[in-house]
């Protein structure tokens, strides 16, 4: 069970970092559109993901790869989330 967590933690760090190095800190900045919070704007990322698991689950969209991959990028939103709450502290 433990390597299977280190793979994941692993996938999800390169996830982050892969993201990170497309995007940038994108999740620190102020938004192009919109003049919320970052807190605010990954909160509703954080929703956003929520509804499409919810969706996946429930069977309205395809599962597989796609719950999966909701999944990994709903952890990396934590993430960020704890990241940008430590900086608020």
């Amino acid at each position: 069970m433990s390597i299977e967590i280190e793979e994941k933690i692993d996938a999800l760090k390169a996830l982050l970092l892969r993201k990170n190095a497309a995007y940038g800190d994108f999740y620190k900045q102020p938004g192009i559109l919109s003049y919320s919070s970052p807190e605010d704007r990954m909160s509703s990322r954080i929703d956003e993901k929520l509804a499409r698991l919810k969706n996946l689950w429930g069977g309205t969209g395809e599962r597989g790869e796609a719950l999966e991959d909701t999944c990994m990028d709903l952890a990396g939103c934590f993430v960020l989330m704890t990241i940008l709450l430590e900086a608020a502290e």
